[in-house]
């Protein structure tokens, strides 16, 4: 009987091991699950604080360029004259736009052509030629709304916006050839801080 007790002993032994592993085994699942989750919340957290800091980037350049639109005088529309786009490819686009000697309204409307780009979803890799003809939109009409003095009837075909994306782009790929990244995130670290000319 001795040896029939042990056997039944041990056998609910066992019993309570394998439910105690089991019970482990379920609670390690659910702190697996639970930390999966909380890591999602994070990244989704984090999302959500780059999405705001793009947002209030773009309220302050719209503000800034607000201020340099109420400080400019108001000129009728028949008194717009047409600049066209100058021959060749050496030429300053700053003097070309006739503002060769307000620096602070060309940095504006530097810094509004590179967050259009980003905004449009432009690949920073790629060419003039490849970028779709709808995302080129998108950037002209970002700029026009921002700056009134990107006006189609001043510059036709939006020509400086479109020398200027040129250069941002040109820039940046041979910023990332000279770093050794050739393909790099969509978004530039040198979006608010970097000069193009």
């Amino acid at each position: 009987m001795a040896g029939k007790k042990s056997r039944g002993g041990t056998s609910r032994g066992n019993t309570r091991v394998t439910q105690a592993q089991s019970a482990s085994t379920n609670e390690l699942g659910e702190l697996r699950a639970e930390l999966d989750r909380l890591r999602q919340a994070a990244a989704d957290a984090q999302a959500q604080v780059v999405e705001a800091q793009a947002a209030a980037d773009e309220a302050r350049a719209q503000a800034q360029a607000a201020q340099l639109a109420a400080a400019q005088p108001t000129i009728p529309q028949s008194q717009i004259v047409p600049i066209l786009r100058p021959r060749g490819e050496t030429f300053s686009i700053q003097s070309a736009m006739g503002l060769e000697d307000d620096d602070d309204l060309y940095g504006s409307i530097q810094r509004t052509v590179r967050r259009a780009i980003v905004q449009a979803g432009v690949d920073m890799h790629s060419s003039l030629r490849a970028i779709p003809p709808e995302k080129l939109a998108a950037v002209y009409k970002k700029v026009r709304d921002t700056h009134p003095y990107m006006d189609r009837r001043r510059f036709p075909s939006d020509w400086p916006t479109l020398d200027l994306m040129k250069q941002y782009l040109r820039n940046h790929r041979r910023a990332n050839r000279a770093g050794g990244t050739r393909h790099g995130s969509t978004l530039p670290s040198d979006v608010d801080n970097s000069s193009d000319e």
